[in-house]
């Protein structure tokens, strides 16, 4: 009991090594790691799909949160799904970025030679 009087008093644990309920190790939180990675992530592949709309930004962000998810699950089926969500997610967005190449379908159909 003079222990926890003298803690109490100091400021300073006996075991410095235990934590108190609710609180963390990591003064940071989980989440400040997950939240770098997602960042990273995004950083890297933003860069290969060049500009981006507001919307494209939002579905590689989320792209890249399910890409880490599979990377930190312990559980296989969890891994595969999120990695295959991923993939179609940044399918679409490949897609959207050949597409941007091209004129516009109208234009692409006037400039078309009348067929017959």
């Amino acid at each position: 009991m003079g222990s926890e009087m003298d803690q109490a008093t100091t400021g300073v644990r006996q075991n410095p090594g235990q934590y108190h309920p609710g609180q963390s190790g990591n003064p940071l939180g989980p989440h400040a790691v997950v939240k770098e990675r997602v960042d990273e992530l995004v950083a890297a592949m933003a860069a290969d799909l060049g500009e981006l709309t507001g919307i494209d930004s939002v579905v590689l962000r989320q792209a890249a949160r399910l890409l880490v998810r599979a990377e930190r699950t312990k559980n296989p089926d969890i891994a595969v799904r999120a990695s295959n969500a991923a993939s179609r997610m940044l399918a679409t967005l490949q897609r959207k970025r050949h597409k941007r190449g091209r004129p516009p379908l109208r234009e692409q159909l006037a400039e078309a030679e009348p067929v017959g």
